[in-house]
């Protein structure tokens, strides 16, 4: 696009911002944000349950993060956990904090302990290093 057809476009809305009522603010409100993140945590529930993969469990978990659904968020950690699909630190301490807000604080040794095992597996093994005993 021209610079001359940027700003006859430009120009052309200025004109119509009048009749179109208010301009577009610069960012949207609020209330836009939380619609939008709702209408997405409703796709992704109907994608879970069409195809409940764990991508998808995930995202809405994030989302309803970004919601503040802090109940769902865990029922969806729980249903991850239960299946098998928390397979890396982060993830495993965001349920661990979330039972830990909800005062399930018996439920949370175990969170840690898989941590700690991906957290051992994942660093190469020194050859000098004494073996390390864990209490279980």
């Amino acid at each position: 696009m021209s610079r001359s057809s940027r700003a006859a476009l430009v120009a052309a809305i200025a004109t119509a911002a009048p009749i179109l009522g208010a301009p577009l603010p610069a960012q949207p409100p609020a209330a836009a944000g939380q619609a939008l993140e709702s209408a997405h945590a409703e796709t992704l529930e109907t994608m879970i349950s069409l195809w409940p993969r764990r991508e998808y469990y995930l995202e809405l978990a994030a989302v309803y993060e970004r919601i503040g659904a802090v109940d769902r968020e865990l029922e969806l950690y729980e249903t991850s956990y239960a299946m098998g699909w928390l397979t890396e630190t982060a993830t495993l301490l965001r349920l661990a904090q979330l039972r830990l807000r909800a005062g399930r604080i018996d439920a949370i040794d175990e969170l840690l302990g898989d941590a700690l095992d991906i957290e051992r597996r994942r660093l190469p093994a020194r050859r000098d290093a004494a073996p390390v005993e864990t209490q279980r």
